[in-house]
């Protein structure tokens, strides 16, 4: 089978990437970045440069693929003061890839997410509004899910995969934006106020690819693992400041 992975430098698209290639697929990864990432270095992949958010895959890019997996951000890659045209470049990028599928028979892995969002009352309401307009994550993600899922009712094989909180190896965002591990190692002075559900990049891998190849299509599935909670914080100020590895 050949696959493309959309975002296949990143956490859960790496994963996917070295999942498939363990099951002898061919495999493109396809990235924003102009040359090969690091995470990808010596693996039996090809690699491609594109961003759907300005044009759209070719013909050739496309021939032969079999099943895309869309595990790419579509949106700013920094948290705070990323452009103000979010959510219509997520809508272009979207309606570019689900375009280019039309009348193919491809099947699509979508990345989705389990977390719902919130909006509660008084001052968190505010602060949950103000996080919405700097970073709008949900809404992004709320729309891709409708894309998806209309496609998937007019005739297109796709399946979302909802996992919950991840954590793996061969990411490579800076270690102060990888949140979960610290949170998880105490180097975050914060108390969760439920327990977090956290799981493997490689097990959301597997669960996907085991999916494509037993023909599972037209709906979601749920990728969970284990219920953590910190409840000491037990980290120096500032958070990042410590030089202890996280757990």
């Amino acid at each position: 089978m050949k696959a493309l992975v959309l975002g296949g430098s990143g956490l859960i698209g790496n994963a996917i990437v070295r999942e498939l290639v363990a099951r002898r697929n061919r495999v493109v990864a396809v990235g924003r970045a102009s040359k090969l990432p690091a995470n990808l270095t010596g693996l039996d992949v090809g690699y491609l440069s594109a961003d759907l958010s300005s044009t759209a895959l070719s013909e050739d890019q496309l021939e032969g693929v079999e099943l895309i997996v869309d595990a790419a951000a579509p949106y700013a890659l920094q948290m705070f003061g990323g452009d103000r045209d979010s959510v219509a470049r997520a809508e272009r990028r979207t309606e570019r890839l689900l375009g280019g599928l039309r009348g193919r028979d491809v099947q699509l892995a979508y990345i989705g997410t389990s977390i719902k969002p919130r909006r509660p009352a008084a001052l968190f309401g505010i602060q949950n509004d103000l996080a919405r307009r700097v970073h709008p994550y949900f809404a992004i993600k709320a729309l891709v899910d409708a894309r998806v899922a209309q496609a998937s009712a007019d005739g297109l094989r796709a399946i979302t995969i909802r996992p919950t909180f991840c954590v793996g190896p061969w990411d490579m965002k800076p270690r102060d934006k990888c949140w979960i591990p610290a949170l998880i190692g105490g180097q975050v002075l914060v108390t969760p106020e439920h327990r977090l559900n956290v799981v493997d990049t490689r097990d959301v891998a597997r669960v996907l690819v085991s999916a494509v190849e037993t023909g599972y299509s037209g709906s979601e599935l749920t990728v969970s693992g284990h219920k953590i909670r910190r409840i000491i914080p037990r980290c120096p100020w500032p958070p990042w400041g410590s030089t202890r590895k996280a757990a």
